[in-house]
């Protein structure tokens, strides 16, 4: 849950600052405010239920992760570069300075959301991703119940990762789970036990994936 909180301030924020940018006519500021905003909400939307945005389609790419990089990377340079100016024109003359206290939380988010998709991207790089239940698979090195992602290697122990929070994309076929909402390992296992599953599934309902699967793992 604090990668959605933390999603929902920086959207809201950015949302009150286009409007507060407007009343003050400047308008390519409440443009870049408002882009912002509406990123946050689309990622969301995109992330967290089953509408997907252009070509997303169950078992296809986590198009939220493209909208996550552009929220948490535009709001960290805004509130960046609106700490420096601020530095800059004599420091914060608002009372209790919540201006700068604002922008030092919305830095922090910003900085939170793109840490978790850089260590999503790292995570899913360099092998086969697999999406599981982990109480099916039966694994006994795999030590979580419920939805697993896992990036297969060949001749080495499987990183996995199990939800413990909300899955961004989850109808997708790389579902993001952002820190701290999931538990971590790796399993010998868990390749032998996703081989043997996807063989009885294809011998249910044989699918054009299933010569792969058939054939020995290595």
């Amino acid at each position: 849950m604090t990668f959605l909180f933390a999603a929902l301030f920086l959207s809201l924020l950015h949302f009150i600052a286009s409007l507060s940018a407007i009343a003050q006519r400047r308008m390519a500021l409440a443009l870049v405010n408002n882009a912002i905003a509406v990123a946050g909400g689309i990622a969301a939307v995109t992330g967290l239920t089953d509408l997907p945005a252009g070509p997303q389609q169950s078992g296809g790419p986590n198009h939220s992760i493209e909208y996550l990089l552009f929220f948490g990377g535009s709001a960290l340079l805004v509130a960046g570069t609106g700490l420096v100016s601020m530095w800059r024109a004599g420091g914060d003359r608002s009372k209790l300075a919540w201006r700068s206290g604002l922008r030092v939380w919305a830095l922090l988010a910003s900085v939170y959301l793109c840490a978790s998709v850089a260590d999503h991207i790292r995570f899913v790089r360099g092998g086969n991703l697999v999406i599981a239940d982990a109480q099916a698979l039966r694994a006994v090195d795999v030590a979580c119940q419920g939805l697993l992602i896992a990036t297969l290697r060949d001749g080495a122990p499987s990183p996995y990762r199990c939800a413990h929070g909300p899955v961004w994309g989850v109808i997708s076929g790389a579902p993001f789970l952002p820190w701290p909402s999931y538990s971590s390992g790796e399993s010998a296992q868990l390749r032998a036990k996703i081989d043997e599953v996807s063989r009885r599934a294809c011998a249910r309902a044989p699918q054009p994936g299933c010569a792969r699967a058939n054939s020995p793992a290595g």
